[in-house]
């Protein structure tokens, strides 16, 4: 009997030592805006397309991306204003002569 109550005692006394030492530091708990989220960084697509199945899965066959997209880099502003700059990969499409 005396053992379970020097044990409860002891695991009583770390219990609360582990909880008065354990603080969450201010910082963290500090939650960031949308727009300070949007302007922190330049963003890259990722992926785009049609989900047609509505699994909530964008799927390869239902992608319209184009291989030189994925290195386009978009910077937002926190005054509404943004930038655009395409990446090494040219997009621009070479079109058919037309013959008949």
């Amino acid at each position: 009997m005396k053992i379970t109550t020097i044990a409860l005692f002891v695991f009583g006394a770390l219990s609360v030592a582990a909880m008065i030492s354990c603080k969450k530091s201010s910082a963290s708990n500090v939650s960031k805006s949308r727009t300070e989220l949007l302007t922190k960084q330049a963003w890259k697509y990722d992926d785009h397309g049609l989900d047609e199945n509505n699994n909530g899965v964008i799927d390869p066959t239902e992608s319209d991306m184009l291989s030189c997209q994925t290195d386009d880099l978009f910077s937002f502003y926190a005054k509404g204003t943004g930038l655009y700059a395409s990446g090494n990969l040219p997009c621009a499409r070479r079109e058919k002569p037309y013959r008949s």
